[in-house]
């Protein structure tokens, strides 16, 4: 997976979900610049839908501009090598002793890193520079911006 070389240009968006001590469960959305590992979002509820999580990353985007299309399609290549490659310390949060015994506590867990690989199934994909030159063309041709302008349709290379 290619490395970001700048910020904005890879995103990665991660659930989390819990319980207060009275049952009720909440899930926090967190949003991370994968190159400056800064938390440009964390967003807690008691529900997070679709259209919450959309008006978040817009909130960013008016802020920050929006990651660029060719870093989301190279994340989504291959999520787990990203995921196997990250580690506490790349998140760059400050230092608050009193959080220190606690943050990323599950990453020790070696049984819930393993659950967690095992509910996984994802394949990693191989494509070549000028496929993914194809697919960000392809979705830039969805936009306003580049509505008009031709070629329209799928990538030459694509069977469904």
């Amino acid at each position: 997976m290619a490395i970001p070389q700048g910020p904005n240009q890879r995103w990665s968006l991660d659930f989390v979900s819990d319980s207060l001590s009275c049952g009720r469960r909440f899930r926090i959305l967190n949003v991370i610049d994968d190159f400056s590992r800064e938390c440009l979002a964390a967003v807690v509820d008691t529900s997070l839908s679709g259209d919450s999580v959309a008006r978040e990353l817009d909130r960013i985007a008016e802020m920050r501009g929006y990651a660029t299309l060719e870093g989301m399609v190279r994340h989504h290549l291959d999520p787990l090598s990203a995921r196997r490659a990250w580690k506490s310390q790349d998140a760059g949060l400050p230092d608050v002793p009193w959080l220190a015994a606690t943050d990323f506590l599950i990453g020790d867990d070696i049984r819930e890193m393993a659950r967690q690989a095992q509910a996984i199934k994802i394949t990693p994909q191989r494509l070549e520079d000028a496929q993914i030159a194809q697919i960000v063309a392809f979705l830039e041709s969805l936009t306003e911006s580049a509505l008009h302008t031709p070629p329209f349709g799928v990538p030459v290379w694509f069977t469904p």
